[in-house]
């Protein structure tokens, strides 16, 4: 009996000691695919701008849980129909830029602050 209580505690103390390092690598792996696929699709985005794609400057607009590829000069004034909607992880928080807009062939990127 003592040695079935002196194993199960074993596993109590182990299981302490590996949750929350295990959640802070959950959450860092989370974080780098968000910042992955951001890095992806502003590229993409800049591309289409660079290939003159629908003849048009490309952008992206950040929202609180999400953000939107548009085509136009600015979100206001973007094509509706070519919009993709990216949400993020609920724990991920964009700050500081509201709107990345990529002119047309040189790619050059105009930048609005929140």
């Amino acid at each position: 009996m003592i040695e079935l209580m002196t194993v199960i505690a074993l596993v109590l103390v182990f299981t302490a000691l590996t949750v929350p390092a295990m959640k802070e690598f959950y959450e860092k792996e989370v974080l780098e695919r968000e910042v992955r696929a951001l890095e992806n699709h502003l590229r993409i985005v800049q591309s289409r701008a660079i290939a003159g794609k629908n003849d048009s400057a490309w952008g992206i607009k950040f929202f609180e849980d999400k953000y939107i590829l548009f085509q136009g000069e600015s979100f206001d004034e973007k094509v509706t129909d070519y919009d993709e909607e990216v949400y993020l992880f609920s724990e991920t928080e964009i700050e500081g830029i509201s709107e990345i807009v990529f002119e047309k062939l040189t790619g050059k990127p105009i930048i609005k602050l929140d």
